[in-house]
């Protein structure tokens, strides 16, 4: 329709018809209205006679990142022996203090149901001690026992699940994986002697579990929360339980304490997204579709690979006449490894969630420290630390100063496995050495600039990592006030990494896709069902252990235990969410498992006869609890025919895992005139790497979703090596099956 043509017609109306001033002034005002309206529509095409739609109303949906502070309380409910004879008894350590640090996550909203995941980290200063004195009989001195608990740090990779009862009030329950930095400090005082403390960093792997409920502030994009979260990290007090029996002799049992806090806090978040966002603008029809523009956001998997430097500015004490120190670790080497995570795109600023996990060689020695044993003997001492494996959970948040260049800053929690090799040259026996695998967990910041490739879906980045794992060596502290007590101090040094990347990602998504043209008069087309959106479900199965460390016994003759294969049930639950991309599908999963996986190696019996004595040892191994932050890629099985089994999915996954298990230690000795039956055991906590397969399928019609998967976990070394001992690889692998519930778009 040509705009002169209507307005022509619209003139001959108004000349033609006998009509009051009134009548011909609205006549005119209408039709140059409606001139105006054809005139814009002849320049694009026509669009429907309807009102534009209502603005989108606010919803809880979107990435949010915030602050919180609040109070803590711990219970450590351990039993210690710390003299004996006679007995001298500390139970346990109550703790409570403040935390404060800071909270990044997604929600998704379906309806009134909201779901989300979130990563929190808390500094903390959560303390508290218990002591015990006697008289001691043999030194006519009074000693006093102080065990002191100090949590440093926690944190957790939460999944949220709530209910808005109001549209800007919303209750909801919180569930995940969780860990804790904790310090233990043991202090003997003497009376007339001196004071000795030994500081002990350990990492406590458990997890978290709460509610709360959390609010809109005015009409603004800012969120209040009051949350409440109980921690559980099981057995942890330094990993001992022991059971002495002999008859006759001193019996008493030491028991690792079951390790809970309890924590009520507030939050203040500011979430992304436009607060109403502007109507749809008019459809074209009769014109090519307008091809919408790139953006960041979409699930995305890629390769990275770079170069680090470790510091690790620890003090020992190698010898106290005169002391003699070894004075901390320089380290440097390559990573390689994988990452994954999700973008969201809020105008130029672009927020999201990765994970990724990375291979090294960060390697370096202390210096060499000889000591005079006197006797024309010496000791050579040094220490070497390897990093084998760098993993992180982490938010980013960025700004497009072009549309297809990105910079972004980057924080979360970063987790190391590192060998620590002790290395002593006697020049009268030889060579000795002792490797520890050590798991340490920390936070990491840094920032980067990503790049689109062409106009294709891959993206070129390089970042700066610092990785901060606070102090990790043990510490002794020694105040002499008498001869032979000597005075001499040892400092745990600060473990930093820094970190220069390169990376490549594919980001999933059409890179320019056309969307097809409305319908106007018709009723709208229903959405298909398709696997995205949120999830949660329960799985149980079948676990095989295997870790193939061999200790020798006796020398003459040789005698070894060697292997603990176990097996055994685990259940728990998982939960995650799925993106689409035509038939292929992405996401991310987190899991929880409680196990009863055990074994036990055959029993070792050795002859003492120096002794006249007989020696019999057993290990054995129990896992606990196993988790996993994972990212899943898979298909759809429409391959299998033209709109065949679109409720069907294949998919691979991997990501970073943990483990929490009870290493056993039985040995009885016997002699003609006694037996004593020493059993310890040691809880561990153990992060590795998990990958596997599976395939999922809808059921009937519904949103209830059954899967069948395979998972290999491994965790690497996790028993101590030296001339005696060959450290034991450690895998798990696991067939489960599991039931989900997906919430979908309406």
């Amino acid at each position: 329709m040509e705009v002169r043509g209507t307005q022509e017609a619209a003139a001959s109306l108004s000349g033609g018809l006998a009509m009051n001033t009134s009548v011909r002034t609205v006549l005119w005002g209408t039709t140059a209205l409606f001139g105006m309206v054809v005139a814009g529509a002849a320049s694009a095409a026509d669009i429907p006679l309807k009102a534009p739609p209502p603005a989108v109303p606010w919803s809880w949906a979107g990435f949010y990142i915030g602050a919180h502070g609040g109070y803590g309380w711990k219970d450590n409910d351990f039993t210690r022996v710390v003299a004996n004879p006679p007995p001298l008894f500390i139970e346990g350590v109550q703790s409570k203090g403040g935390l404060g640090g800071g909270q990044a996550g997604f929600n998704w909203q379906f309806g009134s149901v909201v779901t989300g995941l979130e990563l929190d980290f808390s500094a903390a200063d959560i303390n508290g001690q218990a002591s015990a004195s006697r008289l001691n009989p043999f030194a006519g001195a009074v000693e006093t026992h102080v065990f002191r608990d100090e949590v440093k740090y926690l944190g957790s990779t939460r999944l949220r699940l709530g209910y808005s009862y109001f549209p800007n009030f919303l209750l909801y329950g919180t569930g995940g994986l969780a860990w804790e930095r904790m310090d233990r400090f043991s202090t003997l005082s003497t009376s007339g002697a001196g004071t000795t403390t030994a500081r002990d960093p350990i990492d406590l792997f458990g997890w978290v579990a709460g509610a709360g409920v959390e609010a809109r502030v005015a009409d603004s994009n800012w969120l209040v929360r009051v949350e409440y979260l109980h921690y559980d990290f099981d057995r942890a007090d330094l990993g001992t339980d022991i059971q002495i029996i002999s008859p006759g002799g001193p019996n008493f049992a030491e028991r690792g304490g079951h390790q809970t806090i309890d924590v009520v806090r507030g939050a203040l978040s500011y979430k992304f997204g436009v607060l109403a966002q502007a109507p749809e603008p008019p459809r074209l029809i009769g014109k090519a579709p307008v091809l919408p523009v790139w953006s960041w956001a979409g699930f995305y998997l890629g390769a990275h690979g770079g170069y680090g430097w470790k510091d690790n500015d620890f003090v020992h004490v190698d010898a106290f006449t005169p002391v003699v120190t070894t004075n901390g670790i320089r380290s440097r080497g390559w990573v390689a490894g994988g990452h994954a995570g999700y973008n969201w795109q809020f105008g130029p600023v672009v927020a999201g969630l990765e994970a990724d996990l990375g291979a090294a060689d960060i390697k370096g020695q202390s210096s060499v420290v000889t000591i005079d044993l006197g006797n024309g003997s010496t000791e050579t001492t040094s220490f070497q630390d390897k990093v084998k494996y760098l993993g992180t959970a982490r938010a980013r948040l960025g700004y497009t100063l072009l549309p297809n260049f990105l910079t972004y800053a980057t924080a979360g929690l970063a987790w190391e496995r590192a060998d620590r090799t002790t290395i002593e040259i006697f020049s009268v026996s030889g060579t000795g050495f002792t490797t520890e695998p050590r798991d340490w967990f920390g936070w990491v910041a840094g920032a980067g600039v990503e790049a689109r490739v062409g106009d294709s879906n891959w993206i070129a980045r390089v970042e700066y990592l610092h990785y901060d794992f606070g102090t990790v060596e043990e510490e002794r502290t020694s105040v002499g006030i008498a001869p032979g007590f000597p005075t001499f101090a040892e400092k745990g040094g600060r473990q930093t990494i820094d970190l220069v990347r390169g990376a490549l990602s594919y980001k999933f998504g059409l890179v320019a896709q056309a969307e097809q043209p409305r319908l106007i008069g018709k009723a709208p087309v229903i959405a298909s069902w398709n696997w995205t959106g949120f999830y949660l479900g329960a799985h149980t199965g079948h676990g095989w252990k295997d870790n193939d460390f061999v200790q020798t016994l006796g020398q003459t003759p040789v005698t070894t235990i060697g292997g603990i294969d176990s097996k055994g049930w685990l259940g728990g639950g998982h939960g995650g969410y799925n993106w689409q991309y035509g038939p292929v599908v992405a996401g991310m999963e987190i899991d929880f498992s409680v196990t009863d996986i055990h074994g036990t190696t055959d029993t070792g019996v050795v002859q003492l006869p120096a002794f006249t004595q007989t020696r019999a040892t057993t290990r054995a191994d129990d896992v606990k609890d196993l988790g996993s932050l994972r990212a899943r890629l898979g298909t759809t099985a429409q391959f299998l025919g033209a709109g065949c089994c679109a409720g069907v999915l294949f998919y691979g996954t991997g990501g970073l895992a943990w483990e929490r298990q009870v290493q056993r230690v039985a040995e009885t000795n016997t002699t003609p005139a006694v037996s004593d039956t020493v059993i310890t055991d040691l809880p561990k906590g153990w992060l590795g790497w998990v990958a596997g397969g599976g395939v999922e399928a809808r059921v009937a019609d519904s949103n209830w979703l059954v899967r069948g998967e395979y998972l290999h976990y491994d965790f690497d070394r996790v028993v101590d090596s030296n001339i005696f001992t060959r450290v034991g690889h450690q895998t798990i692998d696991v067939v489960r099956g599991g039931l989900s519930y997906k919430w979908q778009y309406e």
